[in-house]
């Protein structure tokens, strides 16, 4: 079920929310549970199984290491066996055919013959759930929280209907303290889950997804363009991840938040920001943050010397982009940025020595800003092996977008014929100066909370033209399915 389908806004979240609120308090969790399946299942009852499976895993599994904590070796051994399974489960289903086109690729060079592929589907956000059970099971093992002892009240966390299918990843701790601490529903809880809901479906409908139309018509016919259609699908395609990606984190945040859970933000305006290494501290937070303290820290993040940090944070960056998907350019991803935040290590102390040299004031306006625009850029780059199908098709934008011998593409109805001027330009051009103006409002104000303090007309004039805008010029589709959330696939 997708949070902008029909079935979702006028049928499954209203009675949802009204049974949710009605029941008591301790029976919550298996009407939570029921939600979840239902939500889950209305689009992959297929995978339901599978997702018992994972959950059954990691009941059982955090169960026998709490009750044999004394004994280190049961302990680690049990860690070891839940963690496999349920990074075995993912392998078969997203990987296994990876790994043997790799080997047919070895076969042929010495001329044997081929393994057959194995024909799976990808279940709907198993990266997702999948990293959230095995967190849990860590944070058990790790004596941050009490074994679950109700199978079902750990089937509701983990099969969280907001965040199973695009996260963000969750933390047991955290949720479950909210889930037992929960009493009524508050007209202030409605009205900040309402915002948040509302400003996530105008980032996906009306700034993403008119972005999109551009955007795959290029990637879609790469050998046609040059130039200053291939550069400004580089960057269109940043905004759009942006904007679809955190769009549905917004909604989910919503979502959870008419339930009564206050889950961490998931992106934190990070074009804003002026290095790489901060860029990554505001994107995609939760994944980011499960890759620190579940493989980085553990790998021995930066306390084994200076050589050791680089090389954890190059092997976190390529687990990454494998965690997004099997295909190569993913792994390219991954490794680019994780060269970007060792090369900008490597060379801090050197630019900040220049910088001094040069007598160039780094606390500048012109400096900040132009720091924004470089890892604006070379974020963008990176996007590019994100986006593409293959390497031949990145290299192929990327080479093509240098060639900027066609500025008039700019100006003789190309950029109308796709999209990009014209009535749908001009609504894109709003779209883009409002959220920059909400981003540098929220980054200065604190988001939400500051409009939690502004007048009620405000708020209501604020609620009525983002519904408006949304109604308007959002784009609409035939129908909406998870598929239509970029990051839905993953």
């Amino acid at each position: 079920m997708n949070f902008l389908s029909y079935i979702f806004l006028w049928a499954f979240m209203p009675l949802g929310l009204l049974l949710y609120w009605l029941f008591p308090r301790t029976k919550r969790a298996y009407l939570l549970l029921a939600l979840n399946i239902v939500f889950y299942g209305y689009y992959s009852r297929r995978f339901l199984l599978l997702l018992l499976v994972c959950v059954l895993l990691a009941w059982a599994g955090a169960l026998f290491i709490e009750r044999h904590r004394a004994s280190h070796l049961l302990a680690k051994a049990a860690l070891a066996g839940t963690l496999g399974a349920g990074f075995t489960l993912l392998f078969v289903f997203k990987y296994l055919n990876f790994v043997i086109n790799g080997l047919n690729a070895a076969l042929r060079a010495v001329h044997m013959g081929a393994l057959p592929l194995v024909e799976l589907a990808l279940p709907l956000g198993i990266s997702f759930y999948m990293f959230t059970a095995c967190a849990y099971v860590l944070d058990v093992y790790f004596d941050r929280l009490p074994a679950e002892k109700n199978p079902a009240r750990l089937a509701a966390f983990v099969t969280f209907f907001p965040t199973i299918t695009s996260g963000p990843i969750q933390r047991a701790p955290g949720w479950f303290r909210q889930l037992d601490a929960q009493t009524a529903l508050r007209f202030s809880r409605l009205k900040k889950a309402a915002l948040m809901f509302l400003w996530g479906a105008f980032l996906k409908m009306v700034l993403a997804d008119r972005l999109a139309m551009f955007v795959d018509q290029v990637y879609a016919n790469v050998a046609d363009h040059h130039g200053f259609i291939l550069l400004l699908a580089v960057f269109g395609y940043s905004i759009q991840i942006y904007a679809d990606f955190s769009g549905y984190s917004l909604m989910a945040l919503g979502v959870a938040c008419a339930f009564g859970f206050d889950l961490p933000e998931n992106f934190r305006q990070p074009y804003l920001e002026s290095s790489i290494a901060s860029f990554w501290r505001c994107w995609h937070i939760s994944l980011t943050s499960w890759f620190r303290d579940y493989l980085y820290i553990p790998l021995g993040g930066n306390r084994k010397g200076q050589v050791r940090k680089y090389i954890n944070i190059f092997i976190v960056f390529l687990v990454s982009g494998l965690w997004h998907g099997e295909h190569v350019t993913f792994l390219v991803w991954g490794g680019v940025h994780g060269l970007y935040q060792i090369v900008g290590g490597l060379t801090r102390k050197k630019r900040d020595a220049l910088y001094k040299k040069l007598n160039i004031d780094c606390k500048s306006f012109s400096f900040r800003l132009g720091q924004r625009v470089v890892v604006f850029v070379l974020v963008s780059v990176a996007w590019v092996f994100f986006r593409a199908q293959s390497l031949r098709q990145a290299m192929a934008v990327l080479s093509g977008a240098l060639r900027l011998d066609n500025p008039w593409v700019l100006f003789d109805g190309t950029l109308e014929a796709m999209g990009l001027a014209g009535r749908e330009g001009a609504i894109l051009f709003f779209s883009l100066m409002t959220l920059l103006l909400v981003s540098l409002v929220q980054r200065s104000k604190r988001g939400f909370a500051w409009l939690e303090k502004q007048g009620g007309l405000f708020q209501g004039l604020l609620y009525g033209g983002l519904l408006v805008a949304i109604l308007v010029y959002g784009i609409y589709g035939p129908d909406y399915v998870p598929s239509a959330f970029i990051y839905a696939g993953f």
